[in-house]
């Protein structure tokens, strides 16, 4: 009976250290955006903002992720399990911090916390934050159990995975026909939708890739780029396929161009509703971010799934 509870008094004691980790992230979110501090002080109000609710449980869930990876090991010493979980707790905190930071600087530096999601409520810009933190939270996750509790490598994975991340995400103006700035200023929803399928999908490629031991660093990264290389190659066999199994017909033409959008126009222009032609559909952004995905998830299968074993042998 005494060793249930001291587990259970244990684990509480963790789960308050975890709560100490949140607050702290509230005041760092502060230094992260100091022209929105009076906001941040404030009582938060769900209801009244949804953009902002969003923004901050992605922050928080990416934060659970992040922590979802370390282990508190009290096998030889609850000492020396407290120091060396108190001091993953702070690196790996400070590296999510730092990866936010850099990535939506490469994303979203024409745009601010107070103005996007403050005084005009944007939930297109919610949406693409919401998905960086996931994907940042994944990553650094995946990069910690990698790492297998050695700081060294940590510090080596996490860099490498946050050029592979920002890489990808600068990929979506050259793989997608949406305008990002242009949208996201129009709080368009697609834009969101389309941005989150490209960034969610080459996280799954690049934390496929990265599950390898690490003997040596040289052959580590040799092993990673291989795997993205292979990727990379099979990712529009997928992309392709699923276009035509499905009869997926890509429609955002010019309206001159395509008689079946023309037809469309026209008519609810007959009955008196209002469409914007410049403006693409939430179907569209769900259709470009939905394949794209699905085609990276599907390609991580090729790329990491299939064990050659000894099916070929070694001369």
């Amino acid at each position: 009976m005494n060793e249930i509870f001291d587990k259970l008094l244990l684990r509480i004691f963790i789960a308050f250290t975890l709560c100490f980790a949140l607050f702290l992230y509230k005041f760092s979110h502060i230094l992260l955006h100091p022209s929105a501090k009076q906001y941040l002080l404030k009582k938060f109000y769900p209801s009244q903002n949804p953009a902002d609710t969003l923004y901050l449980f992605g922050r928080i869930i990416g934060v659970g992720i992040i922590f979802s990876g370390l282990y508190f090991n009290i096998e030889n010493n609850f000492l020396h399990a407290l120091v060396v979980f108190f001091i993953q707790g702070i690196v790996v905190f400070v590296i999510y911090l730092v990866s936010i930071y850099i990535l939506e600087s490469i994303t979203l530096y024409n745009f601010d916390y107070s103005d996007e999601i403050i005084r005009r409520k944007n939930m297109s810009y919610a949406i693409v934050v919401f998905t960086e933190s996931i994907c940042i939270g994944i990553i650094i996750k995946t990069a910690i159990s990698v790492a297998n509790g050695v700081l060294t490598n940590l510090l080596f994975l996490w860099p490498l995975s946050l050029v592979l991340l920002g890489i990808s995400a600068k990929t979506f103006n050259y793989l997608s026909k949406l305008p990002f700035n242009k949208l996201l200023i129009r709080k368009n929803m697609a834009l969101a939708f389309s941005f989150s399928g490209h960034i969610l999908g080459p996280t799954m490629i690049i934390v496929t890739s990265m599950q390898e031991q690490v003997a040596s660093i040289e052959n580590y990264v040799f092993q990673v780029f291989l795997k993205i290389l292979l990727s990379i190659i099979i990712l529009p066999i997928f992309l392709k396929a699923l276009k035509y199994i499905f009869r997926m017909h890509d429609d955002l033409l010019p309206e001159d161009n395509n008689p079946n959008i023309k037809a469309y126009h026209n008519f609810n222009d007959e009955n008196n509703t209002n469409v914007d032609s410049n403006s693409p559909s939430l179907g569209y952004g769900l259709y470009e971010g939905g394949i794209f995905f699905t085609s990276c998830f599907l390609t991580s299968v090729i790329t990491t799934h299939i064990l050659f074993g000894n099916f070929y042998p070694n001369f």
